[in-house]
Formats: structure tokens, C-alpha cells, sequence
């Protein structure tokens, strides 16, 4: 008979979980603030709000339980991971349903009110009339425009890399094969530094666009629940890029280090010279 062997997590997973976990509950308790939900889309966007929001902040609340019981699992040593794999599944796809359905759900009040039936009960945010801007921030843009002014720059700059990190990894693969891992991750935040920068502004000029070519404009003052909401998707977006990349490069370079101190190599990678 073998010997159990407790299930073990990751450091680097274990953080990320715990990144995960702040980041949703903090997601969910802004939705319920503002009962708005901006979602972005290829020609612009749009705000759904009520029901559709409350049932986008529940299913935050479960993915940060999904993370949450990855953490829980490396520490509980008892012969239970089946549990904790079902556990995890069941929560999870409950929580993407959700996610994913809301918008629909939407669409399908929309069309419903617009031939007289109301059927779905109201849900206000708690805090429609705050506003994450206020009029003193505004001192402060002399430290993000720099960067916001180069936002484009930033964004090419970013495509640039994942050209590059495709060609190698496509046609010298052997030879830049520790390279294109680390390309990738500067790409990533590069991603994240170019939305979180024009997020910052936005909100420190108490005006946030959405929309195509930024058509559409909220203001702090005039409609603060969806200028909450439009700051919280580029933050969140932006954010998740910025970290997604942070966490990519230092396992690049941890990995990289840690072959280095085993001696093994790569004769063929220019990293490892």
C-alpha cells in the first residue's frame, strides 16, 4: 500500500490565489457600491445595472472562494483533495455561469420592459452618489501625465514585444527559448502600465471615456455610479495585465537562476551564456 502523500500548492499559485482573493472581493463589494457594471466591448461598450450586477457580484464572491480553497488545500494534510477538486469545479462553473450570463440576463429585462412586462425586482447600489474622484486630486496629474501622454507609445511598444516574442518562439525557439517567456512578460505589463495609466488620469480628472475612440464621456459629478464603474473595469483590467505580467517575469527569472545554480545550462540559449 503506498504512503499518502499530501497535495501540494505552489508558492507562486498559492500568490496568485491570494492576489485573486483580494482583487474579487474588493471587485464585489464596488459592484454592489455602485450598481453599475461597464462592460467594454470592440465597438465600444455598455452599462448593465440591477439583478445583472447584483448576480456579477455574487459570482466574484465564489471565484474568490475557488481561490481560497486552492490556499486551503496545501495546508489541510488529510486524505480529502477529491473534495476539494469537486468543490472547486462546482464553484467555479456556478461562478463563470454567472459571470457570463449576466449580460444576458440584461438583454432579456431590456426586451421584456420594452413590451411592459416587469418581472425582475430592483437592485440599487449602496453607494450610487459616491465618487472615487474628488476635486483636490486633480493636483496630483503632473505625476501620471508623463506616463499617460505616452500611453501609445507603451502600447506599441507592448505589440512590438509579442511580434518579436512569436517570431522567436516560432522560428528559433531552441535557441531564445528562456527569452520569449520574459518577452512576454514585459509585453503584459506593458499592457497594464498603458490602461491603468489612462484609468489614472480618468481618474484624476473627475472624467472617465468609454466607448469607440472614447465617444461617450461619465462624469464624477454629473452620473458618479457609472464613472465608478467604467474606472473599475480599466483598474481591474489593467491591473490583472500589470500583475499577470509581474508574476510571469519573476518566475522567468527564478526558474533561470535556479537552473543556473543546478549547472544545467543551455548551451543553445543565449540567457543562459
Amino acid at each position: 500500500m503506498s504512503q499518502y502523500k499530501p497535495n501540494h500548492i505552489p508558492l507562486r499559485v498559492r500568490l496568485v490565489c491570494a492576489f485573486l482573493i483580494l482583487v474579487c472581493v474588493a471587485y464585489g463589494v464596488a459592484e454592489l457600491a455602485n450598481g453599475y457594471t461597464y462592460v467594454p466591448a470592440k465597438r465600444g461598450g455598455f452599462f448593465i445595472s440591477g439583478i445583472p450586477t447584483l448576480i456579477i457580484a455574487i459570482s466574484s464572491f465564489l471565484f474568490s472562494i475557488v481561490a481560497a480553497l486552492f490556499i486551503i488545500d496545501h495546508y489541510d494534510k488529510r486524505d480529502n483533495e477529491k473534495f476539494y477538486s469537486v468543490g472547486i469545479k462546482i464553484i467555479f462553473n456556478v461562478a463563470l455561469y454567472m459571470f457570463l450570463g449576466a449580460p444576458l440576463i440584461e438583454i432579456l429585462e431590456a426586451v421584456l420592459m420594452r413590451n411592459g412586462i416587469d418581472v425582475f425586482p430592483k437592485f440599487h447600489g449602496f453607494a450610487e452618489t459616491f465618487s472615487y474622484h474628488s476635486p483636490g486630486m486633480r493636483e496630483l496629474l503632473i505625476y501620471v501625465t508623463p506616463i499617460s501622454n505616452k500611453a501609445l507609445y507603451i502600447l506599441g511598444g507592448a505589440c512590438s514585444l509579442v511580434l518579436i516574442s512569436e517570431f522567436l518562439e516560432k522560428y528559433h525557439r531552441g535557441k531564445y527559448k528562456s527569452l520569449c517567456p520574459i518577452l512576454g512578460g514585459i509585453a503584459m505589463i506593458g499592457f497594464g502600465t498603458f490602461i491603468l495609466s489612462i484609468s489614472c488620469e480618468e481618474l484624476l480628472l473627475g472624467e472617465a471615456g468609454f466607448g469607440k475612440d472614447h465617444a461617450y464621456a461619465v462624469t464624477a459629478m454629473d452620473d458618479p455610479a457609472k464613472f465608478n464603474a467604467v474606472l473599475l473595469t480599466g483598474f481591474i483590467v489593467g491591473g490583472m495585465f500589470f500583475f499577470s505580467g509581474c508574476m510571469g517575469l519573476m518566475g522567468s527569472v527564478i526558474k533561470k537562476m535556479k537552473m543556473s545554480r543546478r549547472n544545467k545550462s543551455q548551451p543553445n540559449d543565449l540567457l543562459f551564456k
